[in-house]
């Protein structure tokens, strides 16, 4: 194709320009790494199925998970029990040792950046040759 016609059918993005190409620092992407590691799991059960002499008010069961304290011999820090109450009544909830998939580290997203074009870069006197600046040419 000639350039005449590939100016009237683009294939193909503009060509951008030297500085805009090569003074660019690049962006990173936001990232999370995940791994399965020793969590103790609090079950809360939900509301008691209704009775004919008493209606309870609607509660969903819950869990809640807390990533497990390893101490120095290797193995998970104790935890206490939660009491858990429930309009008058006292449930003791036991947590449970189990593995469970949760966020190690994350990373944030840093946006591109452009760097100042070579043109704008002057050398200070003292750099320069004789005490003047020499850089860019004029």
């Amino acid at each position: 194709m000639t350039n005449k016609a590939l100016r009237a059918n683009r294939v193909a993005e503009d060509v951008q320009s030297v500085a805009q190409t090569w003074r660019t620092t690049p962006g990173t992407e936001a990232t999370e790494q995940r791994e399965k590691v020793l969590c103790w799991v609090y079950h809360r059960p939900g509301s008691p199925p209704d009775t004919e002499k008493t209606k309870f008010q609607y509660e969903a069961p819950s869990q809640e998970v807390v990533r497990a304290t390893i101490g120095p011999n290797g193995k998970p820090a104790p935890v206490c029990n939660e009491i858990h109450h429930y309009y008058g009544r006292d449930i003791v909830i036991v947590p449970r040792l189990e593995h469970r998939e949760m966020v190690v580290s994350r990373t944030r997203a840093r946006p591109p950046r452009y760097e100042d074009s070579l043109e704008g870069v002057r050398l200070p006197p003292g750099f320069a040759k004789n005490g003047k600046w020499h850089w860019p040419r004029s």
